[in-house]
């Protein structure tokens, strides 16, 4: 193995940047909502390894476009188990189902 094909080289075509990823995120939540004529109870489950990251952009930009609140599964742990618990709910800051 040469000097260039060490594997910690990259070599590799970037094909989104920033903006254009953003904007991609933006279009597939925008489908969500057009397709999906009910969102309450809408959970969007990320893949460990950057999947998470994306799902909370994309419910990201289905609550701004909506008002409703989007879930992901830890979310929907955490409000069971402080409901069981007889807890309060967490600060606004982290979303609207745990604020309210």
């Amino acid at each position: 193995m040469s000097q260039t094909d060490s594997p910690n080289e990259t070599n590799a075509t970037r094909i989104f940047d920033a903006e254009t990823l953003r904007r991609a995120l933006r279009r597939i939540a925008h489908e969500i909502i057009e397709r999906n004529r009910d969102l309450s109870g809408l959970v969007l489950a990320g893949i460990p390894n950057r999947g998470i990251e994306l799902s909370e952009r994309i419910a990201a930009e289905i609550e701004a476009g909506t008002g409703i609140p989007v879930l992901d599964s830890v979310a929907v742990t955490l409000w069971h188990c402080l409901k069981l618990a007889g807890s309060p709910l967490l600060a606004p800051r982290w979303g609207r189902l745990l604020g309210d």
